[in-house]
């Protein structure tokens, strides 16, 4: 920093080396974590400066003092279901905490975790006012997270979770849709995202509403399928979950 006594600045390297110390390992990614350390954000660090000769490491310099900046992410999405691999905006805003203003041009990174696992979606730079934006498209109900990794001085910090829930979408189809009375009407559909063991309800429209006339569970990648006989006249049929 601009601040650093003359004499550490001849050794910038062990300087950042130190300072990378400080943010440890987790998993997803490298975020720093100020009560993993037992360091207070805003606090400031000691370090020291190295250098070294024939492989030995010498201390050369007093300590030098390093602020630690305290970072807030936040986050917003939509709170209604959604369909299988529709889009879905999500937003956040990186802010430093102690000092009230935005933390511009940082890489902010979206962690998906559903039942496919856990993976980072994407990666953006925040904007001059702090801000980020992104769209998934999540094929099962997920749950999301704005993450800030930490760079230099200034600590990691995670959003609140944004849970998106992913509605069930059924689709039917009649391999013929003309038959004769009493002829077998074979159906099939498939059950999205995909779930095996799950009941579906084959509905038959009448004068008294909807009528279950049979029901089946899924196979697996949510597929079923129904053997009906045709009966006189125009039928209507739907499939539901139950």
């Amino acid at each position: 920093g601009r601040n650093l006594p003359m004499k550490s600045r001849i050794f910038p390297w062990s300087t950042l080396i130190l300072a990378a110390s400080l943010i440890p390992h987790h998993g997803l990614a490298q975020t720093s974590s100020a009560s993993a350390q037992q360091t207070a954000a805003a606090s400031a660090a000691p370090l020291h400066a190295f250098t070294s000769s024939n492989g030995d490491a010498t201390d050369t310099s007093a300590p030098v003092t390093v602020q630690l900046l305290g970072t807030t992410m936040t986050g917003s999405a939509p709170t209604r279901p959604v369909a299988s691999g529709g889009p879905v905006d999500l937003t956040g805003e990186l802010r430093l905490a102690t000092l009230a203003q935005p933390d511009p041009d940082q890489s902010v990174a979206l962690v998906a975790f559903s039942s496919q696992g856990n993976k980072v979606v994407a990666t953006k730079t925040a904007s001059a006012t702090g801000s980020v934006a992104f769209t998934a498209h999540p094929s099962v109900s997920t749950t999301y997270y704005l993450l800030f990794s930490g760079h230099g001085t200034h600590l990691g910090s995670i959003s609140p979770a944004q849970a998106i829930t992913v509605s069930p979408q059924l689709a039917l189809h009649a391999k013929r849709t003309h038959l004769a009375a009493g002829a077998i009407a074979h159906l099939t559909g498939r059950l999205t995202p995909a779930e095996s063991g799950r009941r579906i309800a084959l509905q038959q429209r009448t004068r008294k509403g909807w009528v279950k006339v049979d029901a089946v569970t899924t196979r697996a990648h949510g597929a079923f399928g129904f053997t009906e006989f045709a009966s006189p006249g125009k039928q209507q049929l739907r499939v539901v979950t139950t």
